[in-house]
């Protein structure tokens, strides 16, 4: 009996795990609920990624169709003002062209510009082989002719031209009857730095196309699509059905993308921004195989951890590093990793870790830096250092609100420098510069202006008058003209300002021999308005623009407030 006990005992030893492999057993089963949230992570990182790269894509292409309504914009003001001054020049072919190529010289976006007659025959371009040419058949010029508004055509594509969208604006007689209509092809420039800014910065495809389904432009590989009509393909059917959204699906070139696309703003056409579904989800992959090898990493890890009790030497250690790298995640720069104790091993880690805090501290203060002066750049002009036309609309729009909610006017004085076109070409554009950075100056000590870059923001107390505004407001409006702003100025108190403004010009007598007086004069044109609900501020400088017209036609060196009446001019 002893020795059948003595058996049953060895033989239930022989079969029962080690405290070791049990320890190893508790380990794997504490293991399992860290590789199923791994798992859930990485599921959740893919659908993130996917999420990510579809809004992006949106994003882009809504940034694209952005773009577009800016040069549309610019456009349209250019061809309204080129409208407004056509009067003047239609009777002589000759002075009609020159207008039209020095009016394209400052919009250098336009393909060409052209004047056709109510007909629809170009009688003035500056495309000489385009005079004759009838274009009464083309949606933009018939809209323009209907409407007697700025219209915006469809997108047109050929070896010659390239890829551009028509404009068209109408010019009226005193009596509001249609005699002529301005045209001007867009060209479509803005697409191919956008697209390859994109392509540069994120390996994306993009795409526009109209409303047909005819490829306008692509980036990359733009000359094997460009012109050909894929409506039927699937990817662009489905993109067609919608003004704008998400789709994925295999792109023309048969690679799956997924796609952002916008209509663009005023046509039917599309842009669409595509990343490569395999590329995106490449780093899914690769976080899978990282998990997998994380995975073994600990099992490794805990294994030695319970055979030898590595528990305070590697684990704790680890983490400690890992809540350093978390800290500069989370933009804690100013911690340290080098100050606890390291054994030997993780020394290099831990200065690793303090460099990348550093070297992202300083890339941070360098951004911040970068930004302030993108956007200085983006707000004055860098010739005279008054404020640009951008900043000017901005501001503008700014006072017309605030002047619109207490009631008061707003007053605009439109400057322009008499002859001086003739001014460069006797001498020379360095000094023509020079002169026009001295009349910024002169602006800038004849009137309230303390500072360019005055910002728009016009947060005015209820008991705000005229007589407390701030410093009028300067800038260059392109070329060689200026514009001021004045809050709470009448039309009054603006001439006299103008008035001011073109005498202290004058005293300047900066030398300009090819100009009747001899020397460097300004004619202002003058308005002043209280707004009213409904109004737009452009009525305001269409006023002003209208009133410089008219200091023109009386010999110029003169301020103007009406087209018909000159307030003050020299002599």
């Amino acid at each position: 009996m002893p020795q059948v006990g003595s058996r049953s005992v060895a033989n239930g030893a022989k079969w029962a795990l080690s405290i070791r492999a049990r320890l190893l057993i508790l380990a794997a089963i504490s293991l399992l609920p860290l590789v199923l949230d791994r798992f859930r992570d990485i599921e959740s990182d893919r659908v993130e990624r996917i999420e990510t790269i579809t809004q992006q894509a949106l994003d882009f292409a809504k940034q694209g169709t952005a773009a577009q309504n800016e040069v549309i914009v610019a456009a349209r003001a250019v061809l309204q003002v080129a409208a407004s001054a056509y009067g003047m020049v239609a009777a002589d072919p000759a002075v009609c062209a020159s207008f039209l190529t020095n009016t394209k010289r400052q919009a250098p976006w336009f393909r060409s510009l052209s004047v056709a007659n109510r007909d629809g025959r170009i009688i003035c371009s500056t495309n000489a082989p385009s005079i004759g040419r009838d274009v009464s058949a083309t949606s933009h010029f018939q809209q323009a002719v209907i409407t007697g508004e700025f219209t915006l055509g469809g997108y047109y594509t050929g070896p010659q031209i390239g890829s551009v969208v028509a404009t068209a604006v109408p010019h009226l007689t005193a009596d509001d009857t249609l005699d002529a209509v301005l045209l001007g092809p867009i060209q479509l420039d803005w697409f191919g730095r956008i697209a390859s800014a994109l392509a540069r910065r994120s390996g994306a495809v993009v795409m526009m196309f109209d409303g047909t389904g005819t490829v306008l432009a692509r980036y990359p590989a733009s000359d094997q699509w460009v012109g050909q009509s894929l409506r039927d393909h699937a990817t662009l059917r489905e993109m067609l059905a919608r003004t704008e959204g998400n789709f994925t699906g295999n792109d023309i070139d048969g690679v799956r993308r997924i796609f952002g696309f916008a209509q663009l703003p005023g046509v039917h056409a599309r842009l669409a921004v595509g990343f490569e579904e395999s590329t995106v989800l490449a780093g899914a992959r690769r976080a899978i195989w990282v998990a997998f090898g994380q995975l073994g990493f600990i099992v490794a890890l805990m294994m030695i951890a319970i055979w030898f009790g590595g528990e305070r030497l590697i684990l704790e250690p680890i983490r400690t590093l890992t809540r350093a790298a978390q800290r500069y995640g989370r933009g804690e720069n100013g911690a340290r990793a080098d100050t606890t104790p390291w054994a030997a091993e993780f020394v290099p880690l831990a200065a690793a870790l303090d460099d990348m805090a550093g070297q992202l501290a300083a890339r941070e203060q360098e951004l911040r830096a970068s930004n302030a002066h993108l956007q200085e750049l983006a707000n004055v002009d860098a010739l005279t250092d008054l404020a640009n036309r951008r900043t000017f609309d901005t501001r503008l729009t700014a006072e017309w609100r605030t002047a619109l909610k207490y009631r008061q006017s707003v007053a605009i004085l439109m400057i322009d420098v008499d002859h001086f076109k003739l001014f460069n070409d006797r001498y020379g554009h360095v000094r023509g510069d020079r002169c026009l950075k001295q009349l910024s100056e002169a602006i800038v000590a004849s009137t309230r202006t303390n500072a360019a870059t005055a910002g728009p923001e016009l947060a005015m107390p209820p008991s705000y008058r005229a007589s407390e505004r701030e410093p009028d407001f300067a800038a260059r409006y392109g070329g060689e003209e200026f514009v001021v702003l004045l809050r709470g100025a009448t039309l009054g108190t603006a001439t006299e300002a103008a008035e001011r403004l073109r005498r202290s010009v004058e005293e300047l007598r900066l030398e300009h021999d090819a100009a009747p007086c001899g020397f460097v004069t300004i004619s202002v044109g003058v308005a002043s308005l209280v707004p009213a609900e409904g109004e737009d501020p452009q009525r305001l400088t269409e006023s002003a623009d209208a009133a410089l017209y008219a200091a023109k036609h009386l010999g110029r060196n003169a301020v103007a407030c009406e087209p018909e009446t000159a307030l003050s001019r020299a002599g």
